[in-house]
């Protein structure tokens, strides 16, 4: 928990604790948005802004080949550490280095793992902000059904991304045209970073802005609670969906009017 300009902020599991989420179900929710697009019938189509990163993707894989490939390059590693990276699962992968090492049992508490985590985040950097990497990501069951649902639906579908443009737009279109989600192609449903100096939330407010003038913005998608947030403020008649994979510990205040799933796949198990 946090002050700024005298407003509380809280980080993770203290920020969802703080919001105020819809009770709805996860079914319920996303029945919830596919209901309000087919409800729009008109000359513009309704839009959904849809967040990549551990809201359609899985991005353990991507981080678990990198720390493996780090082993080579990164000394020196506690033997009991190196086991345990060439072992790793995907679902070991938090959201930052640190957590990830405490996820595989080394928290970072001494100097030795300062330094081991120092260095394993530099070889990782480059690495997971490029397009050599993103093959190893994987959509979460049920994000590409239900992607394309909405798309029958009617629905003009706009991943609004925080990844950089120059570096990851090659790759991120191979994955969505491998992966089956509808995408055109048109560079304007695929909103990426252009300007180094902004945060995310800059970057997806001002882009989730100027969409307005496209259609009806039905909802949002998005796993970091500062970009939540900001997008709930400019977009206040959107419904704005939390996705509970992993996130930042960057602190947020809290939300008001929010919907919260943990993924996709209740949509994927039921029969249609």
């Amino acid at each position: 928990m946090t002050k700024v300009g005298g407003d509380t902020i809280y980080s993770r599991k203290k920020w969802q604790e703080a919001t105020h989420f819809h009770p709805k179900s996860e079914k319920e929710v996303l029945h919830l948005i596919s209901e309000r697009v087919s409800s729009l019938k008109g000359a513009k189509k309704p839009l959904i802004l849809l967040d990549l990163d551990s809201t359609l993707y899985e991005v353990g894989p991507r981080t678990s080949m990198i720390f493996k490939e780090s082993l080579a390059h990164v000394n020196p590693i506690p033997e009991e550490l190196r086991k345990a990276i060439e072992n790793m699962a995907p679902q070991s992968v938090g959201y930052s280095i640190k957590d990830t090492l405490h996820n595989l049992g080394f928290p970072v508490m001494s100097a030795e793992m300062e330094k081991v985590a120092a260095d394993i985040k530099a070889f990782w950097w480059d690495r997971f902000f490029s397009s050599d990497y993103l093959p190893h990501d994987r959509p979460y069951p049920g994000a590409v059904e239900y992607a394309n649902h909405l798309h029958e639906l009617g629905a003009e579908l706009c991943y609004l991304t925080g990844r950089d443009e120059k570096r990851m737009r090659k790759g991120t279109e191979q994955n969505l045209i491998r992966d089956g989600f509808p995408f055109s192609g048109k560079p304007e449903t695929l909103l990426m970073r252009q300007r180094a100096d902004w945060t995310d939330a800059a970057h997806k407010t001002y882009e989730a802005s100027q969409l307005a003038n496209r259609g009806p913005l039905v909802a949002s998608f998005e796993n970091e609670p500062v970009n939540l947030v900001a997008l709930s403020k400019v977009l206040p008649e959107t419904a704005h969906v939390f996705v509970d994979t992993v996130c930042s510990e960057t602190a947020a205040e809290p939300g008001k009017n929010l919907y919260y799933i943990k993924g996709f796949s209740p949509f994927r198990s039921e029969p249609r």
